[in-house]
């Protein structure tokens, strides 16, 4: 599903962007799916992860050898050293049809989604490698 014109949000009461997206997102009840890159990508190539966990997209657009955590939501450790860019799926999606569980994962249940066809992505912001 298109953001909702994600750049045309601009708020007054100092809350970012990202927070405004997240509460329209709940409200409408739809899925935010989020792909980590250390490149700029505009289509997601079939067989490519996807998630939910927008900070899980963050650490893997670093690209880590390892990478853990305690409690999906929960903070992430990794190894990551290369800066990299963060996507949203901006197209509708039906889960069977055009993605499905990772089944071969050793996150959480229904933490990585695996594309089953090519996905437009659009790309949110540019995540510098950690200090």
């Amino acid at each position: 599903m298109t953001q909702l014109g994600v750049k045309e949000i601009v708020r007054d009461d100092n809350t970012t962007v990202q927070q405004t997206v997240d509460k329209i997102a709940a409200y409408f009840k739809f899925d935010i799916w989020y792909h980590g890159s250390p490149i700029e990508l505009t289509v997601l190539r079939t067989g490519s992860t996807i998630t939910r966990w927008r900070e899980l997209a963050e650490a893997f657009s670093h690209k880590p050898d390892k990478l853990c955590y305690d409690t999906v939501g929960g903070s992430i450790r990794h190894n990551g050293q290369i800066d990299g860019f963060l996507h949203v799926v901006d197209e509708p999606l039906i889960e069977g049809i055009d993605i499905y569980k990772h089944p071969n994962t050793s996150m959480a249940d229904g933490v990585e989604w695996l594309t089953k066809r090519p996905l437009k992505l659009r790309k949110i912001c540019k995540i510098k490698k950690q200090s």
